[in-house]
């Protein structure tokens, strides 16, 4: 934080001394949908961070996980396998890597809802806009969506004829090559499709193999074809396919035992010898023989049709979408060909083909998703405007997993079905002032059918279950064009079935509980000194009941991520972004956070391995064989007390010379994270800060190309995405392992675009 004050005030100082402010420099209006309409920014009661398609490019946003960067509220948690990352908003989102589960956070890619949370987790090609909507959305947006959303926008066709070719080099092996093409074929017929490949070798070793891990090979295009065959009707038809071939993401080791033996039998000096030397808080390289492999494949097409009806909008969205994902994993984070070191009697049932392998696990995943929805919405500007709509989907998820250690198999199908209809209505009291009532109407049936392979049983189970969503809002302008509003909403986030080696029937007949939550906001949003300083205000207070969890549990020898309903959490904070235009060239943006997280009532959560009684462990009077700890009171796991990001762009014309230049400063800052739900102290991340820079030159004349240096994490702050405890697998010896992301060590590279 000093260091970012210190920056700061340089730059600050720097600016004014070097010139006045332009009179002809202002802020430009940003529009968003974040209330499924065209609306300014200002003009909307919704926290919200519009990231336009500029910004994306001048902080080096080229992936969603890089959001982070932008929105202060806004947190990412990697996981092993793709399923298994989420955001988080307001300290709030589960890394739920059940496939009958969804995250907290919603995320929408050109009005569709996305089904699992991997297909999220894509490159942002093209984009025009995202929306990062904080709070509960689940009104207008459905079940998913009860901590917030991302809502991302692509670019569409154009009226002229445009495109441009794109290409990426880094210091660390990473090639990246993207192309679009836009314009018309006829007055009322055009097109776009964009384009990319990336191939990376990953930015950590196998110190077993000496080859690197955590890369890989990506490719994709979308395409866009739009319609208008009068001033009433306008077709816009949407279809992609993206592949992503990668061997992401394997834990290191952060801290182990050298005295110890993993699994009981086998001495860690003998496991994992290049990992006791190695291991450490800045440590990213693993030592395995089974390296992960993900194959992801997206495939789907959407529909959206709107008609003008007089001054009315009849707006329909269809939608099919097909993900597939096979994982492949190991489980014992070691090339020791650990099945053989067991007596025979105990590989009866495995394989003589995999019986010199450590521990395995693999699993293959397939998501068809469909979605529809209608609305109409009235003209604006009335004494009262509305919004009605119906929506309908349909996921069927079927996964077949299996290990070779305890030998267990399984193939399950979990399928989800949605109906809701929704309506918002703003009543204009006065000129200035206007209230805004939202309600939904959300019915869902869910159910599953898991059969264990290895002993032919079946567990079967059906749910339903059907709830009122509502959001009230009050906005009132002031005679600058500044706007306060209050609003009160509730959301929610439907029940699911943990599907995992240890389901069993009473798991199916007991679906983890629906999360629900309450907010409440207030806020200011206003334009100062003639436009040159935009700044948002929000305070926040919310509560959740039954807020689903994820935990790592060791069952059988095996790391099993277990879901489950947390009693009752609160969170509260301040949000300020800002963005100011200084001088004729520069500008500052800001979004800092300042949230508590922190859980209300859950007296009897489970004791984290070797939790002491001094340190809160304790038996339980009904069951004195099970122990057990309260946690009411104790801060959330992996939401950061404060968070701080800092922009900074500036650009500098050149008369004499065929191009500008610009320069970007990019700065983020969170203090200490326990990754632990149940407060293991061996699970905190202490506060760290990246910085990021980039500087470039583009052609004055017409923009025609653009060349970017960057560098990435200047500073080199090793910092880790996640923090798990697997002491069981060392009959509770300590053991750490940690999954450090990318730009938890220094790379740089080269950006060159040509546009025409």
């Amino acid at each position: 934080m000093k260091k970012t004050t210190v920056m700061t005030a340089i730059l600050a100082l720097a600016v004014f001394n070097s010139g006045t402010l332009a009179e002809d420099m202002v802020i430009e209006e940003v529009v968003v949908t974040a209330q499924k309409r065209e609306q300014r920014l200002q003009d909307v009661p919704v926290a919200v961070t519009a990231l336009t398609a500029e910004t994306i490019e001048t902080s080096g946003i080229r992936e969603t996980a890089d959001l982070t960067r932008a929105s202060a509220s806004l947190t990412y948690g990697r996981g092993p396998t793709p399923n298994s990352a989420a955001f988080r908003v307001r300290g709030i989102g589960t890394n739920v890597i059940s496939v009958g589960l969804e995250s907290s956070v919603a995320a929408v890619i050109d009005g569709v809802a996305q089904a699992q949370p991997g297909q999220a987790l894509t490159n942002l090609l093209d984009i025009d806009q995202v929306e990062v909507l904080r709070g509960p959305q689940s009104t207008l947006f459905g079940k998913n969506a009860s901590a917030g959303l991302l809502n991302i926008i692509t670019k569409s066709p154009t009226e002229e004829f445009e495109g441009y070719i794109g290409t990426t080099l880094t210091d660390d092996g990473e090639q990246r090559l993207s192309a679009v093409l836009s314009g018309p074929v006829t007055q009322a017929f055009g097109y776009r499709v964009a384009a990319y490949s990336r191939n990376y070798d990953g930015w950590a070793e196998n110190l077993f193999t000496g080859e690197r891990i955590n890369g890989s090979d990506e490719e994709g295009v979308r395409a866009k074809l739009a319609w208008q065959s009068s001033d009433a009707l306008d077709v816009l038809f949407t279809g992609h396919h993206y592949k992503d071939d990668n061997n992401c993401c394997s834990l290191s080791h952060r801290e182990l035992d050298s005295s110890t033996r993993l699994l009981g039998i086998a001495p860690v000096t003998e496991t994992n010898p290049r990992t006791i030397t190695r291991q450490g808080e800045g440590n990213g390289d693993s030592e395995i023989d089974i390296e992960p492999e993900s194959l992801a494949v997206d495939s789907g097409a959407n529909l959206r049709i709107t008609w003008s009806l007089g001054d009315f909008d009849l707006t329909s969205i269809s939608s099919y979408n097909d993900w597939e994902n096979d994982t492949r994993s190991d489980l014992d984070f070691s090339p020791d060909p650990l099945l053989l070191r067991l007596p025979s009697f105990l590989l009866s049932d495995i394989p003589v083909s995999e019986r010199s392998s450590g521990l395995v696990s693999n699993s293959k995943t397939d998501s068809k998703f469909i979605t529809q929805e209608l609305r109409l919405s009235s003209p604006v500007g009335t004494r009262f405007d509305y919004m009605l709509g119906l929506y309908y989907a349909s996921a069927d998820t079927t996964q077949r997993a299996e290990r070779n250690f305890t030998p267990a198999a399984y193939l399950a199908e979990s399928d989800t079905e949605s109906k809701a209809f929704f309506g918002q209505v703003t009543w204009r009291l006065l000129e200035t002032t206007q209230l805004t009532l939202g309600a939904r109407y959300n019915d869902e049936q869910i159910s599953v059918n898991f059969s264990d392979l290895q002993t032919g049983e079946r567990y079967l189970g059906q749910d339903s279950e059907d709830r009122w969503l509502g959001k009230l809002s009050l906005q009132h302008f002031l005679n600058n064009g500044t706007m306060i509003f209050a609003s009160a909403a509730n959301g929610y986030k439907g029940q699911g079935y943990d599907i995992s080696q240890s389901f069993n029937q009473r798991t199916a007949d007991n679906p983890v509980g629906a999360e629900s939550s309450r907010s409440f906001e207030v806020g200011i949003k206003g334009m100062m000194f003639d436009r040159r300083l935009q700044l948002d205000l929000v305070g926040f207070y919310t509560e959740y009941e039954d807020y689903q969890a994820q935990n790592t549990e060791v069952i059988d020898d095996q790391p099993v991520l277990v879901v489950t309903n947390v009693g009752q959490l609160e969170t509260k904070g301040i949000e300020i972004d800002a963005n100011v235009l200084i001088g004729r060239a520069l500008r500052l943006t800001s979004s800092i956070a300042r949230i508590e997280a922190n859980i209300q009532d859950y007296p009897n959560a489970d004791c984290y391995r070797n939790q002491t009684l001094l340190q809160g462990c304790r038996p339980l009077a009904a069951d004195p064989n099970r122990f057990a700890q309260d946690l009411s009171g104790k801060p959330l796991n992996n939401s950061p007390d404060w968070k701080v990001t800092l922009g900074v762009q500036y650009f500098r014309p050149h008369e004499s010379l065929p191009f500008d230049s610009f320069v970007n400063i990019n700065y983020q800052w969170q203090d200490e994270v326990n990754f632990d739900l149940k407060q293991n102290p061996g699970a905190i991340q202490n506060g760290y800060g990246i910085l990021n820079l980039s500087a470039g030159i583009l052609e004055n004349s017409s923009g025609r190309y653009q060349m970017t240096l960057f560098v990435n994490n200047v500073f080199n702050q090793d910092y880790a995405a996640a923090i798990i405890d697997l002491s069981a697998l060392y009959l509770g010896d300590t053991a750490y392992m940690q999954l450090l992301p990318r730009n938890a060590s220094r790379y740089s590279g080269l950006r060159f675009r040509y546009s025409f």
